[in-house]
């Protein structure tokens, strides 16, 4: 099978030590590879690669490996796994056997066509469902791996195979962080920074014009997208660089970002993921209130209690009811746009220069 094929493939570069990324085989993977011959002969057109019919059977067929994965571990191996590695479809999926009995009472066929991945992760690309299903391979060919886990494993495979220390010089930083953020940006956020202009002053003063042409104040998809992509961006640059060793604020490289560049974007992506956790409460008129992946990655957490929303962050507590009315979320979006703008330019750079 051609997915074996190209798993074995990342396998071989990883144990060897060398990081893989997967945003270069994009349009390869997502229409020869991981389209079976099933999905074919159901009348699947390679032209309509994103259509919601192949992306629900890609879905399915990658849930259904990442299954067959996870039956190979015993039961203390897999928690521990799923305690020390941050992959949210990993940690999604155990969580939700466990809700369901566990491996043991949970088919493959029932994991693959329930477990609703694009509840855990931002978008059902390639990289989301590679990242715990290489990893788990991995780990099988070597188990001793599993003692030098760390919440980044699943980013960073081949890392386990390295002995020497930590990259801690400048360039190397920048490289790792290249490596890895492209694989972020799903494929309609890199049409879209295809098409920005480029604004030839920091992120912070972009302005609304810059990007009001894009109709992005209408779109709540694409400001979804870009809130999520932008903080899920700054985390990463932020643990590679502490890492290393360096101090965050301190450290100047071409992911840097000014702590008022950041409270600006975070603030922002705050409002908004408290509109979409009031939505959701709205929707189900009080009875019940669903977190959403922004609010989780922002620190926030939500229940329900006598019709009232309590939404908590840190040691700050909101109460909310029914009356309660969206806040705006887009003085940062700029910023935010841009900001993603600057990291993925920088990263392509790199990519590029390193291809010479």
């Amino acid at each position: 099978m051609a997915l074996e094929k190209l798993i074995q493939y990342y396998m071989g570069r990883i144990t060897r030590g060398v990081q893989q990324t997967m945003h270069g085989y994009h349009f390869f993977i997502r229409t020869e590879v991981l389209i079976s011959e099933e999905h074919k002969q159901m009348g699947f057109k390679l032209s309509s690669y994103s259509s919601p019919e192949v992306i629900n059977a890609r879905s399915e067929l990658l849930l259904g490996e990442l299954y067959d994965r996870l039956k190979e571990f015993d039961k203390d191996d897999l928690e521990h796994i799923n305690e020390t590695v941050d992959d949210p479809l990993l940690n999604g999926a155990y969580k939700w056997l466990n809700s369901k009995g566990g491996l043991e009472k949970t088919s493959r066929k029932k994991f693959s066509k329930n477990f609703n991945a694009k509840s855990v992760v931002r978008h059902r690309t390639i990289s989301n469902y590679f990242r715990p299903i290489i990893l788990l391979d991995v780990l099988k060919q070597k188990p001793s791996l599993i003692e030098k886990l760390d919440e980044s494993s699943a980013y960073f495979p081949h890392r386990l195979f390295r002995e020497k220390k930590p990259r801690t010089t400048k360039k190397d930083i920048e490289k790792e962080i290249a490596e890895v953020i492209l694989d972020m940006y799903s494929p309609e956020l890199c049409e879209f920074m295809e098409k920005l202009p480029l604004i030839h002053r920091p992120p912070l003063y972009a302005s609304r014009k810059d990007i009001e042409w894009s109709g992005i104040y209408e779109n709540h998809d694409l400001k979804k997208d870009v809130y999520e992509t932008v903080v899920d961006a700054l985390n990463l640059v932020k643990n590679i660089v502490i890492k290393a060793r360096k101090n965050i604020k301190k450290f100047k490289s071409a992911f840097s970002t000014t702590t008022l560049q950041y409270r600006r974007i975070i603030y922002s992506a705050k409002d908004f993921a408290r509109n979409q956790i009031l939505g959701s409460f709205k929707r189900h008129k009080g009875e019940k209130v669903y977190e959403s992946y922004l609010a989780e990655k922002c620190g926030m957490s939500a229940k329900v209690h006598n019709k009232k929303l309590i939404i908590k962050e840190g040691k700050k507590t909101s109460i909310l009811t029914l009356e309660n009315e969206f806040i705006s979320s887009t003085r940062g979006l700029p910023c935010a746009v841009y900001m993603l703008k600057k990291f993925y330019d920088n990263a392509k750079g790199l990519e590029d220069n390193l291809k010479k």
